[in-house]
């Protein structure tokens, strides 16, 4: 699983379970590795870098034949492509703009995704992590959003973070469902004959 291990997942099950029974909030929990490939960017630094070979070797006189230097560049070129895609150096490569506008995308993907903006209610409620950008942010339907600040998901999530950014991402999940969970029972308590209408469990995205 996604840097959590099957116990952590299953704690992060139940904690999710015991937040929606004492609320009429449907919340859905969910983790991704990373919220895009980024081909782009490894792709666009080992072409430039082939490219520019002929100009430096050239320069100090090796090789000394066309063929040699295709060699070269298209060698050049796998490796970088091959290494660039470790996934340490393609988040180098990305800019912290982009890696949060792939983020937010996938939020909002997987919100509709999930059928969170069709509850009876609109009181449907994701918390979405995304471990490779270090990104957190809790989406509400507009039933939920009219009762609740945004302060006070704001303070949620700076504290997610900084578990995250802390390699201690089951923890800050299990954490932040639980202050959720009392912020939505305040807020948003259940009614009588309240249906279940999203199963209570984490999604995860490889």
């Amino acid at each position: 699983m996604v840097g959590i291990s099957t116990t952590d997942r299953e704690r992060i099950v139940q904690a999710v379970r015991a937040a929606e029974r004492g609320t009429g909030a449907e919340f859905v929990a969910v983790i991704a590795r990373r919220s895009d490939d980024y081909l782009f960017e490894p792709l666009f630094v080992a072409s430039a870098v082939a490219l520019a070979m002929p100009a430096v070797l050239w320069f100090v006189g090796w090789p000394d034949s066309i063929a040699g230097l295709i060699q070269i560049q298209l060698g050049a070129f796998a490796v970088l492509g091959l290494l660039l895609r470790l996934p340490m150096a393609t988040m180098a490569l990305v800019s912290n703009r982009a890696q949060v506008t792939q983020a937010r995308r996938l939020a909002r993907e997987q919100f509709f995704a999930l059928g969170l903006g069709k509850t009876a209610e609109r009181t449907g409620v994701l918390l979405f992590v995304s471990l490779a950008e270090r990104y957190v942010e809790i989406l509400a339907d507009q039933g939920i959003h009219a009762r609740v600040g945004e302060e006070a998901w704001r303070k949620i999530v700076a504290e997610f973070t900084t578990e995250v950014r802390s390699a201690r991402a089951a923890d800050g999940f299990v954490h932040a469902i639980e202050s959720m969970g009392a912020l939505l029972a305040r807020h948003c308590p259940p009614t009588a004959g309240n249906p279940n209408e999203r199963p209570d469990a984490l999604v995860v995205i490889d």
